[in-house]
């Protein structure tokens, strides 16, 4: 049988912070283009916190060996490099990748 479940705005910001606070990496070439989740889900920057570790990408090849497997940003091959390479060209920066900090 189905279930109807209230929330209240502020329940759902709770619920949407901590899905936020549980990804692994988030990634964007800038801020203002905005910051995107290893879903592809758009993340707002006061959600994710300061357990990251920061880490720059100026080329395809490198950001993806490291991320690829564990993210839906680009494809591999030429066609994740070319919008890779589009990207980086239009906003003239690197692609910038947080990766959540071990709690060990």
């Amino acid at each position: 049988m189905a279930r109807i479940v209230r929330l209240t705005e502020s329940d759902l910001t709770r619920l949407v912070r901590r899905v936020v606070k549980e990804s692994k990496k988030i990634g964007s070439f800038d801020d203002e283009m905005g910051w995107y989740d290893e879903m592809d889900k758009p993340v707002k920057p006061e959600d994710f916190g300061d357990d990251y570790d920061e880490e720059e990408f100026d080329e395809f090849e490198p950001m993806h060996s490291k991320h690829g497997k564990d993210t839906m940003w680009f494809a591999p091959g030429e066609e994740g490099k070319k919008f890779f390479d589009k990207y980086r060209e239009r906003t003239g920066k690197p692609m910038r990748i947080r990766s959540r900090r071990s709690m060990d």
